[in-house]
């Protein structure tokens, strides 16, 4: 797993990982991927995962704002889920939150996500409250 320091980088993850989102792309959430890049370089932690030179895996969480770390995106290739490379970037990531004083990671997903829902529970998160509309805020205490 390597930390992204460019916003070339940043950008092809996001283009990337566009497409695979399971329910609504990236680019339908926000007003551009260019701008949203800047505000994920300039405020969040960024990785990647390679494998034979290719990005397989991508996570950005937020981890300075009181003490709660923010999820924000993961995604792995679809023809590498299984291998462990979500749980690996999951667990950096808690890693890294703590280093910076987090004592919990809070995150958005969409109702309809049951794949990604049964990866957070999974992994220790618990659902917090429902929206009323489409998401369900998950936290986990670290």
């Amino acid at each position: 797993m390597k930390r992204i320091v460019d916003i070339r980088t940043l950008i092809h993850c996001l283009e990337l990982f566009d497409s695979s989102a399971s329910i609504k792309k990236i680019s339908e959430c926000v007003d551009s991927l260019g701008l949203y890049a800047q505000k994920l370089m300039q405020n969040a932690y960024n990785y990647c995962v390679e494998c034979d030179g290719q990005i397989v895996g991508f996570i950005s969480f937020y981890a300075n704002h009181s003490d709660v770390a923010f999820l924000t995106l993961i995604a792995v290739e679809k023809s590498r889920k299984g291998y462990g490379i979500g749980f690996g970037m999951l667990e950096h990531a808690i890693t890294v939150a703590k280093e910076n004083g987090m004592n919990h990671m809070r995150l958005e997903v969409h109702k309809l996500n049951a794949e990604a829902i049964s990866f957070y529970k999974r992994n220790g998160f618990v659902i917090e409250f429902d929206d009323g509309k489409q998401s369900y805020f998950m936290i986990k205490e670290l």
